[in-house]
């Protein structure tokens, strides 16, 4: 018998769905045989499907949530209250963004709230900072205590980026 796909090679498989004749290049291993590439490629659960509507809502509520953690996270620029409240951070708004999203999980989204979080943390929580401390940009160094809170922000940052990462894929 002849591939369906490519008529000039011999083959003895057929997709364990159709029953369609494939050979070795056109084949793909499922758990329950081989299929051919029509049956044998997996939908996207429902689980991973985020409507642009839910990206948004994802976005929006990283945005403020993290620039808020930010901006808490710069009033107590302490190492060790950093990372502990870089993991809690990135655990709460990875699932906050997760419900915004209808509950939705994945790896795109997880990406997608990685980035929200770093970028928000950083930039937002050091301008939402600004603003709550009615610190001028001269004196938000004292504020800081010094240049050590920036890099100490961006781990806080990155902590909870990668936990929020990790919480929703």
């Amino acid at each position: 018998m002849r591939c369906a796909t490519h008529p000039n090679v011999e083959t003895e498989l057929r997709c364990a769905t159709c029953g369609k004749p494939i050979c070795p290049d056109c084949m793909v291993e499922t758990p329950v045989g081989m299929k051919c590439r029509e049956h044998g490629l997996q939908p996207i659960p429902p689980l991973y499907r985020v409507s642009p509507a839910g990206y948004g809502a994802a976005v929006l509520a990283g945005l403020v949530l993290s620039a808020i953690a930010g901006a808490v996270a710069l009033r107590f620029p302490y190492l060790i209250l950093l990372l502990v409240g870089g993991v809690v951070a990135g655990r709460l708004i990875g699932e906050a963004m997760s419900y915004s999203s209808g509950w939705k999980r994945g790896p795109r989204l997880a990406a997608v709230a990685a980035l929200t979080i770093a970028v928000g943390a950083v930039a937002g929580g050091s301008l939402l900072a600004r603003s709550w401390y009615r610190v001028p940009p001269a004196s938000l160094a004292d504020l800081l205590r010094g240049m050590l809170a920036v890099p100490l922000l961006w781990i806080f940052g990155a902590l909870a980026a990668l936990v929020a990462y990790w919480r929703i894929r």
